[in-house]
């Protein structure tokens, strides 16, 4: 069934995309860096991303003091996305937008609405992160953010004040997303960084659990599993991870980055260079 090929029907038959096609965006004339988006077309027809941009020509390593989400537009999903407006500013990160079942826009993200949080200031204007650009804290971790939805009912807003989920949850950034099912109910999955070193076998990355909700509405009623989904993919394990439900197969599916595609321990030093696209499939959309 479509989307898949292959002699075993397990290969994803996508299509390749024109060079300039996603979110290119230059301030100043000099180019501004982005992480993650997710997709939709709009019930205007145009297609709508959301997606974390670095301000301040920053890049990647400063994404713990200038991370905001902004929203861009295109005609098609080939074509390149133009910045329209900023929907959460800094510090928001990770925006993952899926449709509710009154055809809502449903955005997860985690963010830090401190006051304390200061974005770095960087001078190379190559969208990259130049050392001494940026205080320690802004690219260690120690920002503290929490997970947070809010909701629209057009992909231009005005959106929903966000509403926290895992309140009581004391950790790493969750990276989640989430599945919305016609009832209402909500299927997810969150990300622990757990950085140990000591453990065997070492957990050193993302490492992806499931969880449930009964109403996604509501953030209380979000429940966090502590399981590993996927203990087999090795240290470096998996983020950024989308959850769809494909209708010809009637079953799940998920992509995700899978950050550490070679055997442990090959350079391990370098896990970002072993980076692979994973799929993990679901009849029942619990049992991975």
């Amino acid at each position: 069934t479509p989307p898949w090929a292959g002699p075993r029907c397990d290969q994803l038959d996508v299509l390749p995309t024109p060079r300039g096609a996603g979110y290119l965006q230059r301030d100043e004339g000099r180019p501004t860096s982005s992480w993650k988006g997710t997709v939709l077309e709009g019930e205007d027809g145009r297609w709508h991303m959301w997606t974390s941009e670095l301000t301040h020509h920053c890049g990647i390593d400063a994404w713990l003091g200038n991370s905001r989400v902004v929203h861009a537009v295109a005609d098609s999903p080939t074509s390149t996305f133009v910045r329209e407006d900023v929907v959460f500013d800094v510090f928001a990160t990770e925006p993952h937008v899926i449709r509710g079942p009154d055809k809502e826009y449903v955005m997860y993200f985690s963010a830090n609405f401190s006051s304390n949080v200061k974005p770095c200031v960087c001078t190379n204007g190559r969208g990259s992160t130049g050392e001494g650009d940026c205080p320690f804290w802004a690219t260690t971790g120690n920002v503290i953010s929490g997970t947070y939805l809010s909701w629209s009912k057009s992909a231009n807003g005005p959106w929903s004040s966000p509403s926290q989920i895992f309140a009581a949850y004391r950790g790493p950034d969750t990276n989640i997303s989430p599945w919305i099912l016609p009832n209402g109910t909500a299927i997810f999955f969150w990300r622990d960084w757990p950085y140990d070193y000591q453990a065997r076998p070492v957990r050193a990355g993302g490492t992806i659990h499931f969880g449930t909700a009964t109403d996604w509405r509501d953030g209380s009623t979000y429940k966090q599993q502590h399981e590993v989904v996927f203990p087999d993919l090795g240290p470096m394990e998996t983020e950024d991870s989308f959850i769809y439900y494909d209708v010809p197969s009637r079953s799940f599916h998920a992509v995700f980055h899978h950050m550490y595609g070679l055997p442990w321990p090959r350079n391990v030093e370098s896990w970002w260079l072993c980076a692979a696209t994973g799929h993990a499939f679901s009849e029942s959309g619990t049992d991975w």
